[in-house]
């Protein structure tokens, strides 16, 4: 079996860290609304991957999660005025059984993203220990020198990821991803965060938003080489 691996640019023969047990992870979706073609397309193509591995090895375990903590979903919750978990548990059933429409099958595993925010948070200090991420202006920022192959899959350089930014490049310029951010409503710290009301969850949707992106980068980390 050969797949397309993005650091090389070249379709190579796929060998596996455990050839009697496959794991993969597809990054499912945000369930504030109905399920779109986008969300359809990586159901789609990851269940077609996954059948193919099954068909081949002996063992496979499929894992995709669900975003229930967002912006979108905090200002459905608002507009609505109905408690968060009301929206993501409708969707997320819509979700899947409009995926099962299209014979898609369910995934092994469908982790929801607040299960998992004081991992996430232990990720990070785990960076911060390392001396890989540091705190600036309520944020939490990855610290790009300290690994000299970031932006290897991308193909860009830093200049040109910074220049496209979403931070402010002045006083952020060595930065290109921002682990974990500050919030106006609420103060966090990295030994947890305060629990409280609607204002509260505005926060907590604020960190599981920036450490989805960790997470998508620590990933790419373990392609490319240990941090």
């Amino acid at each position: 079996m050969k797949v397309f691996n993005t650091h090389s640019g070249k379709k190579e023969d796929f060998i596996p860290i455990d050839p009697e047990h496959i794991k993969i992870y597809a990054c499912g979706p945000t369930v504030y609304n109905y399920a779109h073609i986008g969300n359809a397309r990586m159901a789609v193509v990851f269940d077609t991957l996954v059948r193919v591995l099954r068909d081949i090895y002996p063992k496979v375990t499929y894992v995709s999660n669900i975003t229930d903590i967002d912006d979108k979903i905090i200002d459905a919750s608002n507009e609505q005025q109905v408690p968060i978990e009301q929206i993501t548990n409708k969707y997320t059933n819509i979700y899947n059984d409009d995926m099962s429409k299209l014979l898609v099958q369910a995934p092994d595993i469908q982790p929801k993203a607040t299960e998992y925010i004081p991992e996430m948070i232990a990720l990070i200090n785990d960076l911060i220990d390392k001396n890989h991420a540091y705190e600036k202006d309520g944020h939490v920022l990855f610290h790009v020198p300290s690994y000299e192959n970031y932006g290897s899959l991308s193909k860009r350089n830093r200049e040109e990821q910074i220049a496209g930014s979403r931070v402010e490049i002045a006083p952020l310029k060595k930065i290109l991803l921002i682990l974990f951010c500050g919030s106006q409503v609420t103060i966090h710290n990295l030994d947890g965060i305060h629990h409280g009301g609607m204002e509260d969850l505005a926060g907590i949707q604020n960190v599981q938003q920036c450490l989805k992106k960790l997470l998508g980068y620590l990933l790419i980390f373990m392609v490319v080489g240990e941090i």
